[in-house]
């Protein structure tokens, strides 16, 4: 994995077990 992305990843798995919608997320990382 890409080490810049990775504290983006554990936010996003962090806000995934919180509950939150992470989708938008996940599009504009992608973008």
């Amino acid at each position: 994995m890409d080490a810049a992305a990775d504290p983006i990843m554990k936010a996003v798995t962090a806000l995934r077990a919180a509950g939150v919608a992470v989708a938008p997320i996940g599009d504009e990382i992608d973008r």
